[in-house]
C-alpha cells in the first residue's frame, strides 16, 4: 500500500487541477485490484489511508454524463480527513 504522503500528494494534485478524475481513480484501482489479486499482499496497517484510496477511486463516477459526481470540494475534504486523521499506532517495536 502506497504511504499517507502519497495518497495525500495525489488528492491535493486532483484538487488542484494537476490530476484529472479518470486519472485518479486509475491509480486507486490498481490498489483496490492488487488486495484482491491471488499472491498479491497489500498490508493494510494505515486505514484512514484506505478509506482515502477507495474515495480516490470513486472519483470519476459521474451523476450524469459529463457531470461529475464529486467536486474539487469533495476532493478538498477527503484531502483534509485524510490529514488530519491520526497515524497508525506502531507499538513498541523498537522502542525502549
Amino acid at each position: 500500500m502506497p504511504p499517507r504522503l502519497v495518497i495525500l500528494s495525489k488528492l491535493a494534485a486532483l484538487v488542484d487541477g494537476h490530476l484529472s478524475p479518470a486519472d485518479a481513480s486509475k491509480w486507486a484501482d490498481t490498489w483496490l485490484l492488487a488486495d484482491q489479486t491471488s499472491g498479491t499482499d497489500v498490508r493494510i496497517e494505515d486505514w484512514p489511508a484506505w478509506e482515502a484510496i477507495k474515495l480516490l477511486a470513486g472519483a470519476d463516477l459521474q451523476a450524469s454524463p459529463g457531470a461529475y459526481l464529486h467536486g474539487v470540494a469533495d476532493f478538498r475534504d477527503w484531502f483534509e480527513t485524510l490529514r488530519l486523521a491520526p497515524l497508525p499506532s506502531t507499538g513498541s517495536r523498537g522502542k525502549t
